[in-house]
């Protein structure tokens, strides 16, 4: 944002006339130099597919407005644009619940194709991903849903812990409130299972959701 005000340009997040909150935090991830995220039903809406992510707008507008949906979706795009041609890409690492690998968002077809983005990326050596297995029962982030940022000392920000829920978002940048985040997020990160089984358990889902697919495509045919 400052950067854009010396500059006399406009951010580019303002075409799109998000609310405040929103941009805010779009500004804030994109000077980010480390990102921890821990979501606990969807995916996370920079590593989102374009029909997923117009998929799980279209569910939350209710009546839907397709300009709406397609606005919020595009700028999602771009938001993810701008984060992964960063060069050097921010230390990333996500956790989520299992439960965000069966929630069906746009069909199986959507599915496949998100959870084939996601073992695509965890191959990036500056993103890690891990999936707390139903089996692990009830945890610390169980109820949970957040995004902890950190800036590199030059940019003069602090950390800041970005939560939302469907009453918007909100930033909170004392220590306290992060430093208990990041507590939350150590031991979210202590019973998920490794990285690599997290992708063999996307790929997994991947591939069901693919077959799935298949198959009602075959069913429509016939």
């Amino acid at each position: 944002m400052t950067l854009a005000r010396e500059g006399r340009q406009r951010a580019w997040w303002e075409s799109y006339d998000l609310r405040q909150s929103y941009a805010r935090y779009i500004g804030f991830e994109s000077a980010a130099v480390s990102i921890l995220d821990y979501k606990s039903s969807i995916f996370t809406g920079f590593m989102q597919t374009e029909a997923y992510a117009h998929a799980l707008i279209s569910s939350c507008l209710k009546p839907v407005d397709s300009l709406m949906v397609q606005r919020l979706t595009q700028a999602r795009l771009q938001r993810q644009a701008v984060l992964f041609e960063r060069d050097p890409l921010p230390r990333i690492h996500l956790v989520f619940d299992e439960a965000v690998l069966h929630r069906v968002v746009g069909g199986p077809e959507v599915m496949a194709e998100q959870l084939r983005r996601m073992v695509d990326v965890a191959d990036q050596p500056e993103i890690t991903i891990q999936v707390i297995p139903f089996a692990v029962g009830g945890h610390a982030g169980v109820e949970s849903t957040f995004t902890i940022l950190e800036f590199d000392d030059d940019v003069g920000l602090p950390r800041v812990l970005h939560v939302e829920d469907v009453f918007g978002s909100l930033q909170f940048e004392r220590d306290a409130d992060v430093d208990r985040s990041i507590e939350v997020f150590e031991r979210c990160k202590a019973v998920a299972l490794s990285p690599a089984d997290s992708v063999e358990l996307m790929a997994a889902m991947r591939d069901r959701y693919a077959a799935a697919s298949d198959e009602t495509t075959e069913a429509g045919s016939g």
